[in-house]
């Protein structure tokens, strides 16, 4: 039960700290902490997972003792259970920390939604950096961005409209055709809520993937523009 409440608690600040890892100014203060929950998260996921030998939640007294013997990993559950509270609750300060050093460090106005575009010199600096890599042939690959990834499809409510869909969150990655020379994004997808619950569409997840070349078109818009 314990674990559980503790979950439900990590979810709010787990969920901010994701939204703010897109984002230039304050990936660099929570990347770290959402690594290191995703991870624990997926442990905790892992270890009340029902097995195929066992029955449907317990409903006894005697069932929960059989449900707590269980083993998982070489270990029962009533012996993982105390450490991945310990460990949910290093997340917990960890999260916390991040959140504080944002509130300190990035000015509310630009944490807002719909704060304003502006220039970083740290990204600008980076992207250099990035394209003296790949020119001088050290990379062939980057990571450039977190995001999630939206497509635009068909209505499935107004005939003839077309509607933005959300796909997955992901990681997007500036890829070098050695070959071919050619420059493509790679959208590949993040677990938005990690664990072990099968997707009703796996194919809905895979890779997406942008070719770089004169057809393509890009725009700048607001995230609420999109949702």
């Amino acid at each position: 039960y314990f674990l559980w409440k503790l979950l439900d608690t990590a979810a709010p600040p787990f969920d901010l700290c994701r939204q703010l890892q897109k984002r230039q100014e304050t990936v660099r203060y929570v990347e770290a902490a959402v690594g290191l929950t995703r991870f624990a998260i997926k442990q905790c996921e892992e270890c009340l997972a029902k097995d195929e030998t066992e029955d449907e939640r317990p409903e006894s007294s005697q069932a929960w003792a059989e449900w707590l013997s269980h083993p998982k990993q070489g270990m029962t559950r009533r012996q993982r259970i105390p450490k991945l509270i310990d460990k949910l609750n290093v997340c917990l300060s960890a999260m916390g920390t991040a959140l504080q050093t944002v509130a300190l460090q990035v000015p509310a106005e630009r944490r807002a939604a719909k704060a304003p575009f502006i220039y970083l010199e740290e990204a600008s600096m980076k992207a250099q950096r990035f394209i003296h890599e790949f020119e001088f042939g050290r990379c062939t690959q980057k990571r450039v961005a977190l995001g999630s990834l939206h497509e635009l499809q068909e209505s499935a409510t107004r005939a003839g409209q077309r509607d933005w869909n959300l796909r997955y969150d992901c990681e997007v990655l500036l890829m070098l055709d050695e070959g071919t020379q050619q420059l493509s994004l790679k959208f590949v997808p993040v677990q938005q809520t990690p664990g072990l619950v099968e997707d009703d569409d796996p194919e809905a997840k895979e890779p997406r993937t942008l070719a770089l070349d004169k057809g393509l078109g890009c725009r700048r818009c607001w995230k609420h523009e999109v949702d």
